[in-house]
Order: C-alpha cells, then structure tokens, then sequence
C-alpha cells in the first residue's frame, strides 16, 4: 500500500506508516479484514496507474465490485474505509467517496 507520493512530506509518510502499523495491531485477530484493506488499496493503485484522470471516487466503485465485500461485518468494513482514508495516498478522494457513501461520519456529527 502506498503512503504518499514523492510530493508527501516525509512526517505525513511516517505517520501514515505508523498509523497503518498501530490498526493493523489492532485489528490482529481479524487478519481477513487486514487482507482486504490491502488488496482493495492494491486494485485501487492499480486501477489509478492505469486511469491516471479518472476519479478515486469512480476507481474505490469498480474495484470494490471485485471483492467480496460482503465477506465483511458492516462495521468490519467501516474499519477499513477508516484506516484507508487516514492513511492511503489517495485519503482525500476516498474520504469524499466515504462521505458520499455514508460509509464515514459527516466530519461535525458524531459517530454513533
């Protein structure tokens, strides 16, 4: 999973990193939900690399109809949506597709 780009100032690298590094601990007794996040980052870098123009938003779409999304909790999925949006090089985009999706809390309300 990439981080960042070269343009990533090399502390938002690292703390992405260690973020990643403190979830992935977190969640170590679910290494399905540790796998997904990874391969779902993977198709999605890959779909980007391919379309560079084309919009996160569009690419999280098309490679989640790869997986099997179903083969996670709601909340199992919520996490990974999380973890990816604090710390994949494509937060931003994600984050907006999140929102849209309902998959993160809107960032004045709490979650529930």
């Amino acid at each position: 999973m990439q981080f960042g780009d070269k343009k990533t100032p090399p502390r938002d690298l690292q703390a992405r990193q260690r973020a990643w590094d403190e979830w992935r601990q977190r969640v170590r007794n679910m290494p399905h939900v540790i796998r997904f996040a990874q391969r779902w980052a993977q198709l999605m870098e890959l779909e980007k690399s391919q379309h560079p123009n084309t919009q996160i938003a569009k690419i999280a779409d098309r490679t989640l109809a790869q997986l099997d999304r179903h083969s996670l909790t709601d909340h199992q999925f919520r996490m990974v949506v999380g973890v990816l949006c604090e710390c994949w090089r494509h937060q931003l985009g994600l984050r907006n597709w999140a929102l849209g999706k309902r998959w993160l809390p809107e960032p004045d309300k709490p979650a529930h």
